[in-house]
């Protein structure tokens, strides 16, 4: 799993609630979810009180995350301190965060150099683009999920959590070749691959047995791929040069 899908999964935990209202079923799930982590035994939540820490922290231990977080909390300042103690805090106001950061909110903000007031409010970033952060928020405006769109480095914004995402995701397979046959291709080219292919599967390298034609189908898609996964690489489909040099010596 890529660094951006691990940091995707506690949005996506969040959005399946957006709209969702202060009373609503979605917001008990968050209630709920944030008082069943027996780490956190400072407070437990209500249905009263304000939710948008109790939203951002709930999330990452949804999707078991919450060993990146040790400032899981319900109090925006609680949040801040135990952020810098762990030392994903930061101070920057304007710092370009990333999916899954999370964001505090300064209502009193001046718009003057850097916020250090006290926060009020803490969502988690959904996107960056053309210099705005997308954020989703519990306890939006008159308490519902909703999404925030404001300028990179924006009145406001007291600062951010950063999460060590990278810990949890694995390292992305390199690509053996970017170009080469693939499916679709129909020429001789391909019948003359295939008949590597079938040789392949006679020294039980693969175990599918290709249709010996010159079209690139699923079967053949599928055998690429079993000697991809098997070499080690990015399971892309394609069979180029490096591709066949490197089945030639293993056939050899």
């Amino acid at each position: 799993m890529t660094e951006f899908e691990v940091r995707q999964k506690s949005v996506k935990w969040i959005e399946q609630f957006a709209g969702a209202k202060q009373g609503s079923s979605g917001h008990k799930k968050i209630i709920d979810t944030f008082n069943s982590y027996k780490g956190f035994t400072r407070y437990k939540m209500t249905m009263s009180d304000p939710w948008c820490g109790a939203t951002a922290s709930a999330a990452m231990y949804a999707v078991g995350q919450v060993e990146l977080f040790p400032c899981y909390e319900c109090s925006c300042g609680a949040m801040i301190t135990k952020a810098k103690a762990a030392k994903i805090w930061v101070e920057n106001d304007a710092y370009i965060p990333k999916t899954g950061d999370k964001v505090l909110y300064d209502w009193d903000d001046n718009g003057k150099g850097d916020n250090k007031g006290d926060p009020e409010h803490v969502g988690t970033v959904v996107s960056v683009k053309d210099g705005y952060i997308t954020v989703i928020e519990g306890n939006m405006g008159a308490g519902y999920v909703g999404y925030r769109k404001l300028a990179v480095n924006g009145r406001y914004i007291r600062g951010f959590i950063t999460p060590n995402f990278k810990k949890l995701a694995t390292p992305e397979k390199p690509t053996l070749d970017k170009k080469g046959y693939k499916k679709g291709d129909k020429t001789i080219g391909v019948l003359a691959f295939k008949e590597l292919l079938l040789l392949a599967y006679k020294q039980k390298l693969v175990t599918v047995k290709v249709d010996e034609n010159k079209i690139f189908g699923n079967g053949t898609e599928k055998t690429v791929n079993q000697l991809l996964k098997k070499w080690n690489y990015k399971q892309t489909g394609i069979a180029g040069e490096k591709f066949i040099k490197k089945l030639k010596a293993q056939l050899k």
